[in-house]
């Protein structure tokens, strides 16, 4: 995905005085989700109604669904009106955690990314929010009646004196709460899962800036990966004389053979996949062509690699961002996954490319070949996230 650049819309902004009604972090959010490309707003509870009349003049690029009095199943509020991804869910009154129980299939995958809790009875509803939203990988923080000031809790214990609350998926909290673009450490979490990297393949590699992170992490083969053919070119020449790095020109797909290549005027942001929502979602990104080039999957280069005895046939990390294309790249890698001890790649939140997998599929998908997620951070956007598997059981050393 592309990277925002300063001044962009991934800045959480300043708060906008007119919505003096709101506390203060849904303000800003409100304003976060205006700028982003058909973003939904759901308000449900006792005083939804008035919340969403707040909060509609403003959203000027979002849907702003309130359920109908009698549309007591959140998720089949959700599910009539096709919504699958919710960026603020505005909770309140005393039905909040069975609320919260009508939508466990979209929390188990992150797809409401924050949720605003109030006029509660704390000590009867929030060990409920708790047990359904911590472990679905959730922080809870307690809000002054302003929304100013936050302060996470470490039960719901800390919560008793509090009257306003808002739990936000750990994807998000880094970039919503502290502008942070820093997104996933690969290295950190290396270590932290006791992998031994004994060499790595990075899909979808553009101008091979990762490598100088690769290098710290160690001495090992590293493959880089890129479609486009001028590309290419520039990374090609970048890595020429550098040790134990190779370089191969293939748009990487579920089979070999002539692939359709969509170019895009943001140079990281072609794809196999025709560009769909990510004109919205980053104003301005559009495809400007396509060129047909050579399809491998990840099966037949490493293929390729064990018949030469190439140094990087025994990588042991697949590192993939190649634009909505991941379960394809997936799909050409069902003999080789086994080797792998991590997968780092992107999910995807709603349909930036055409037919795009979504978090849901990848996840599946994974986890039927005995992967699990254990990190996810959305680094520049929402609408989508960096994602870091690894094979079970596999423990945390840190």
């Amino acid at each position: 995905m592309p990277h925002i650049r300063d001044g962009s819309t991934s800045s959480l902004p300043d708060t906008k005085s007119d919505l003096v009604e709101l506390c203060d972090l849904e303000k800003r959010l409100v304003t976060v989700a205006s700028q982003m490309g058909n973003a939904v707003i759901v308000a449900a509870g006792s005083s939804a109604t008035d919340w969403a009349a707040l909060v509609t003049p403003f959203a000027t690029r979002c849907q702003v669904v309130v359920p109908d009095q009698g549309e007591t199943d959140l998720a089949a509020a959700l599910t009539t009106r096709t919504i699958n991804h919710v960026f603020l869910l505005r909770l309140s009154g005393t039905a909040v955690a069975s609320y919260l129980d009508g939508v466990v299939p979209l929390l188990a995958h992150g797809r409401v990314g924050v949720i605003s809790i109030a006029d509660i009875e704390v000590r009867a509803v929030l060990p409920a929010i708790a047990a359904r939203l911590v472990p679905a990988d959730y922080h809870l923080f307690a809000m002054s009646d302003d929304g100013s000031q936050m302060a996470e809790l470490r039960s719901w214990v800390d919560g008793l004196h509090s009257t306003r609350f808002v739990a936000v998926h750990r994807r998000l909290i880094a970039l919503l709460l502290h502008n942070d673009h820093r997104g996933l450490d690969l290295h950190a979490l290396v270590q932290d899962y006791g992998i031994d990297l004994a060499g790595l393949i990075h899909l979808g590699a553009f101008d091979g800036e990762e490598v100088t992170l690769y290098r710290q992490i160690g001495e090992f083969p590293i493959v880089l990966v890129e479609a486009n053919p001028q590309i290419y070119q520039r990374l090609a020449a970048r890595m020429t004389g550098q040790a134990n790095i190779f370089t191969v020109s293939a748009a990487i797909s579920d089979h070999d053979g002539p692939v359709l290549l969509h170019l895009c005027n943001d140079d990281e942001s072609g794809s196999i996949l025709p560009l769909d929502g990510i004109g919205q979602a980053f104003p301005g990104t559009a495809e400007i062509g396509t060129i047909e080039v050579q399809g491998r999957s990840v099966d037949s280069l490493f293929a390729d690699f064990r018949r030469a005895g190439h140094p990087a046939a025994v990588a042991n990390v697949l590192v993939s961002d190649i634009q909505g294309a991941e379960l394809r790249a997936l799909r050409g890698a069902e003999t080789t996954l086994g080797q792998f001890a991590a997968v780092l790649l992107e999910l995807s939140f709603g349909e930036l490319y055409t037919g795009c997998a979504q978090v849901e599929e990848i996840d599946e998908f994974l986890t039927e070949r005995g992967f699990r997620r254990v990190a996810m951070a959305s680094a520049w956007h929402p609408s989508w996230a960096d994602a870091f598997y690894v094979p079970v059981p596999r423990v945390r050393y840190h």
